[in-house]
C-alpha cells in the first residue's frame, strides 16, 4: 500500500508536468506491487539517519500491527510510521539532501525513500520539511499533495478542524488538490507566505 500511494503521487505530480528531477521531468514512475510480499525495505530504497529524539516516540515498521518505543534506533525505513505525543520529537535527515522535523502530536509515515521520489504522508501534528532542491520531497496532508522545491516548509494540522497551514520559512514549495468541485487546482508558496487549507469545504481558506 504505501509504495502504490508513492506511485499515485509521483504521477500525479507528472501529470501536471510538476514533478522534475534536477530540472527535466521524472519518467520514473515505478510499478505497483504488493507491499505485504516485502518484509525488509527494497533493496534501492534508502533510510533517514535518526540524529534527534526526546520523550516517548515510537515507530511502527513495516507490517507491524502496532508502534513499539523508538528506543536506540538509528535509522527510518521505506514503509515505516513515526509517531510523538505532547511530549517527544524527532529529527532526522537523509545525507545532506533532506531533513524532516517531528513535533509534538504528530504521526508521519515514510511512504518512499529512494532517490528519484522521497514520499512521506503526515497524517497530523506539526512537521518541518527541508530540501536542498536536490532530491524530490513530496508530503501528501490530505487532501493536499506538496512537492518542496527547495527551501524550508512547515506544515501544521489542527487536531480540531483538521484544517492544514502551510508556512513557507524558505524557498518555495507546489502545492496540488481539488477544490470543493473537485476540479484540480495548483498552488505556489513562496518564502514568507502561508497558505491556509479548509478542509471542510476541499478550498483554500485564504
Amino acid at each position: 500500500m504505501f509504495e502504490q500511494i508513492g506511485v499515485y503521487i509521483a504521477a500525479f505530480f507528472t501529470s501536471l508536468g510538476l514533478f522534475q528531477v534536477n530540472g527535466v521531468p521524472s519518467k520514473s514512475v515505478r510499478p505497483s506491487f504488493d507491499s505485504s510480499v516485502f518484509i525488509t525495505p527494497p533493496p534501492d530504497s534508502l533510510s533517514f539517519s535518526i540524529i534527534q529524539s526526546s520523550g516517548s516516540a515510537t515507530i511502527k515498521e513495516r507490517l507491524a500491527t502496532r508502534s513499539a518505543e523508538l528506543g536506540l534506533r538509528n535509522f527510518v525505513y521505506q514503509g515505516e510510521e513515526i509517531q510523538t505525543d505532547a511530549t517527544s520529537s524527532v529529527r532526522l535527515i537523509l545525507e545532506s539532501f533532506l531533513g524532516i522535523d517531528v513535533g509534538k502530536d504528530s504521526d508521519i509515515s515514510f511512504v518512499q525513500v529512494l532517490s528519484d521520489n522521497c514520499v512521506v504522508v503526515q497524517k497530523k501534528g506539526i512537521v518541518r520539511y527541508m530540501s536542498t532542491g536536490i532530491m524530490p520531497l513530496s508530503i501528501r496532508s490530505y487532501p493536499v499533495i506538496v512537492r518542496i522545491d527547495t527551501g524550508n516548509l512547515e506544515i501544521s494540522i489542527d487536531p480540531d478542524t483538521s484544517n492544514i497551514r502551510f508556512t513557507q520559512m524558505s524557498g518555495s514549495s507546489t502545492l496540488a488538490y481539488n477544490d470543493q468541485t473537485f476540479t484540480s487546482r495548483v498552488r505556489y508558496v513562496n518564502a514568507g507566505e502561508t497558505f491556509d487549507f479548509d478542509t471542510s469545504l476541499r478550498d483554500q481558506a485564504q
